[in-house]
This record gives structure tokens, C-alpha cells and sequence, in this order.
């Protein structure tokens, strides 16, 4: 096979691919229907069934995006700052950590969308640099979670 034909072929291949790329791209989405459309929602498990005995309950307090932006709150340690429970501390490196019912972040998880974030060298992970710009909700859930 010559190889100019070979080339002209691939050239055919790519113009049809960007073709159909940009008659694909011109769809339009729905418009959202709720305040918080632009940010992602996760979703949640609910889990159901019954138990036997309940010794102990666990307290979830929510910060939603409105009470952040009533706060200016720039960034999660700002945004938890006026939870319950919760007491805002500086670290030994100058970062901004809390503690929630006197345990440090050491025994708290702390999930971003489902995934725990971990610092291996301490694991006091610095809330303060955490923006809350992309963050639709924060949940504390203090006892058994």
C-alpha cells in the first residue's frame, strides 16, 4: 500500500472523529433545579434493618453552604469553628486543626467525598488549606458512626 494513501486515510479518520466531537459537544443539559445545582452531589448509602439494642447514639451536626457563606468561611476549619463540641487548635507546624469531645485529629477520620485523607508523617491533616469553595455540606458525627 502506497503511503500517501495511508496518510490521506488516517487524516480522513481524525477530521471524522473532531466531526463528531464537536456535533456531540453542542447538546445542552438540563437547567438545575435546586440552589445547589452547581455543586456535586455525592449521594448516600441509608442502610436499613433492626437492631437489637441501641446502647449509644451518634450526634450529626451539619454545616450546609448557606451557613459557611454566612460565615465567611474560607476554608473547613473556619466552617466547623462553630459546631458544638468542636475546639479549634494550631498545630506544631502551624497548621489548623480541631479536636471534637477532646479527641485530636489523630482518632478523627476525615473523609473528602467518601475518601479519608491521611498525612503519614503525624496524620494532623491541615483544615485550614482545605477550601470550601467546592463543598456543598460538612457532616460531623460524634459517638458511634
Amino acid at each position: 500500500m502506497k503511503p500517501w494513501l495511508l496518510h490521506r486515510f488516517f487524516l480522513m479518520l481524525v477530521l471524522l472523529a473532531l466531526l463528531c466531537g464537536t456535533s456531540w459537544a453542542g447538546e445542552e443539559s438540563p437547567p438545575p433545579t435546586d440552589e445547589d445545582a452547581e455543586t456535586f452531589k455525592l449521594g448516600e448509602v441509608v442502610v436499613e434493618g433492626e437492631a437489637e439494642t441501641v446502647t449509644q447514639v451518634a450526634t450529626v451536626n451539619t454545616v450546609t453552604r448557606k451557613q459557611m457563606e454566612l460565615n465567611t468561611a474560607d476554608n473547613v476549619a473556619d466552617a466547623v469553628n462553630t459546631v458544638p463540641g468542636v475546639t479549634l487548635s494550631v498545630g506544631r507546624r502551624n497548621e489548623r486543626t480541631f479536636s471534637i469531645r477532646g479527641f485530636n485529629q489523630r482518632y478523627i477520620p476525615v473523609f473528602y467525598d467518601g475518601i479519608p485523607i491521611y498525612v503519614p508523617y503525624d496524620g494532623y491533616i491541615d483544615t485550614g488549606k482545605i477550601p470550601t469553595g467546592s463543598i456543598s455540606k460538612i457532616s460531623i458525627s460524634k459517638g458511634i458512626s
